[in-house]
């Protein structure tokens, strides 16, 4: 059953006034299902078969607003997009850290006093709804029920799956699990939806306060990567690297030491050479290496030269499916686990891409995988974004930060932005996928 956990600055009433009759009934209800991943049964196992060609391209949704974090002004700008559009929690993120980077100008400042004016503004309308990410055509603003009229993504209501004009018949709260449980009807079918709550952590109204958006994702504590870079030997390690069309384009951001530009695509060739060159140690049967855009191949027991001969006989070309190779790469782990009665390395992945694609249609996938998990880091996912714009971030960052709240069972997602990529490398980023908690702690 899906588990919702939304980020909560007041209870609604309405979600407590069900009885207990609705209770037990709502247990024979099945779980809101929202994809239903394809595998590629015809996945070519060597390069010469590899025809990175197709009829998919990038999808990118335009509704999503990304909120820059390292300038008040443009994050400012975003929060009033957002707030225009109704989206009022990500407004409020956007708010607080718009405030957050103005703090060092001083409280005097006309950005922070902007910002803070705009927090208090958003605080009025954060009904629960809207922090759980959608909103109904019930007049009743504190309401959980109702016909879906909108869906924000990429909020818990998203990733766990409501999809607009879903009619959203009951919500029971249990204030000892602090859940609501919302009952969906979609096309004359019921689904079950568990929503958990926990509180925003803090607002930032506070004037005598700095405002703490929780930025995570940032490496704080770089020599704990050096100290554990051995524990990536425990794993298999399995490289994607994205070759549709837009990573062909060139680097603006970054030139080698020749001062030459490069295609974000020799930019992998160079760090996955890198990756192998300096963890080969940890590696004796060699890495996996799958190149994917429409389709994808899977290149096994792959060393130097192997990386080499990738790079040398393909070009990107195509758009992108992370869908297929990783639901592959997944249901091979779980295969090979129950042949082998358990006794197989845990797996890490490290996606190797230029932005989303279609990655939203990953996030039921990987609440899925974490499902039929039976430890924590048995299967780590790391996204690396290469020269990424700021669309593609939300969706990663919502996969990355909010995954068990939208009904994973463990966080197995971890993203990199390609600051940090350049700043330290392919190899000690798969190495922060393992250590995400200890190297972000406050």
């Amino acid at each position: 059953m899906l588990l919702l956990i939304g980020l909560l600055l007041g209870a609604s009433p309405q979600a407590n006034a069900k009885n207990s009759k609705s209770s037990s009934q709502n247990k024979k209800v099945p779980p809101l299902q929202a994809l239903v991943p394809s595998i590629d049964k015809a996945t070519p196992t060597d390069l010469s078969k590899l025809k990175l060609e197709g009829a998919v391209h990038d999808s990118y949704n335009p509704e999503l607003i990304a909120i820059p974090k390292s300038d008040s002004v443009s994050a400012y700008e975003a929060g009033r997009k957002l707030y225009n559009k109704g989206d009022y929690a990500r407004a409020m993120t956007a708010f607080e850290i718009a405030a957050a980077t103005a703090r060092r100008y001083g409280v005097e400042d006309s950005r922070y006093k902007t910002a803070k004016a705009a927090m208090v503004s958003t605080a009025t309308k954060l009904t629960l709804r809207k922090i759980l990410g959608y909103d109904t055509d019930n007049k009743n603003p504190k309401a959980l029920t109702g016909k879906v009229t909108t869906v924000y993504p990429p909020s818990t209501a998203w990733l766990g799956g409501l999809l607009k004009d879903d009619q959203i018949l009951s919500a029971v709260q249990d204030k000892t699990k602090n859940r609501i449980q919302l009952i969906v009807q979609r096309s004359g079918k019921r689904y079950s939806l568990n929503l958990g709550l926990k509180s925003r952590s803090g607002a930032g109204l506070d004037k005598d306060k700095t405002p703490g958006p929780t930025l995570t994702g940032k490496i704080n504590y770089p020599e704990l990567l050096v100290r554990a870079e051995k524990q990536i030997g425990l794993y298999d390690c399995v490289l994607m690297l994205d070759c549709s069309g837009s990573m062909g384009d060139r680097i603006i951001s970054s030139n080698d030491r020749q001062g030459v530009e490069l295609t974000r695509f020799d930019w992998c060739r160079k760090e996955m050479l890198g990756f192998y060159q300096s963890g080969q140690g940890y590696f004796p049967e060699g890495i996996t290496l799958v190149p994917f855009a429409n389709k994808f191949a899977i290149v096994n027991q792959a060393r130097t030269a192997a990386i080499q001969n990738l790079f040398n006989q393909l070009s990107p070309v195509g758009g992108t499916n992370m869908a297929h190779p990783l639901s592959f790469l997944i249901d091979d782990y779980f295969a090979r686990k129950a042949r082998n009665g358990g006794r197989i390395k845990p797996l890490v992945i490290a996606i190797l891409s230029d932005g989303e694609g279609n990655a939203h249609i990953l996030r039921q996938l990987i609440i899925k995988t974490t499902q039929r998990m039976q430890y924590p880091k048995e299967i780590l996912i790391t996204f690396l974004a290469v020269d990424a714009t700021d669309e593609g971030r939300p969706v990663i960052e919502a996969l990355d930060n909010n995954l068990v709240q939208a009904g994973a069972r463990y966080d197995i997602v971890d993203s990199r932005t390609f600051e940090e990529l350049k700043r330290y490398g392919l190899l000690k980023m798969v190495v922060a996928a393992l250590l995400e908690q200890q190297v972000e702690r406050d």
